[in-house]
């Protein structure tokens, strides 16, 4: 849950079926939670701190490469997919976030 967010979730994303959407939201939250367990509470992140950079480079092969098809190659536009998608995972979470307001959503892990 993010404790400073609105109850509401962000757009949805078109282009995937059900069951694809279902492995990209397991692999956020799969990076998410290596992220946390690198570097603990408190610390930032974002979609790209976990997927972005160099690691956009090597989406084939993982769930993600099904955005990337979805935006039709535009690695940009399904960056910002799995933003939203990032958002709505950690919404669901059982753990607690707080959500950093700036040009980028940054998330902080605080309980």
């Amino acid at each position: 849950m993010i404790s400073n967010a609105p109850d509401t979730m962000q757009k949805g994303v078109t282009g995937i079926t059900q069951e694809q959407m279902q492995r990209v939201e397991d692999f956020l939250q799969g990076a998410a939670y290596a992220f946390m367990a690198q570097n603990g509470k408190n610390v930032d992140f974002e979609a790209r701190t976990l997927v972005g950079g160099f690691n956009a480079q090597s989406w084939t092969g993982t769930p993600l490469q099904d955005l990337v098809e979805a935006y039709a190659g535009n690695y940009d536009e399904a960056g910002k997919a799995c933003g939203r998608i990032l958002f709505n995972v950690l919404q669901e979470d059982e753990r607690s976030f707080e959500s950093i307001a700036g040009s980028v959503k940054s998330y902080r892990w605080v309980d």
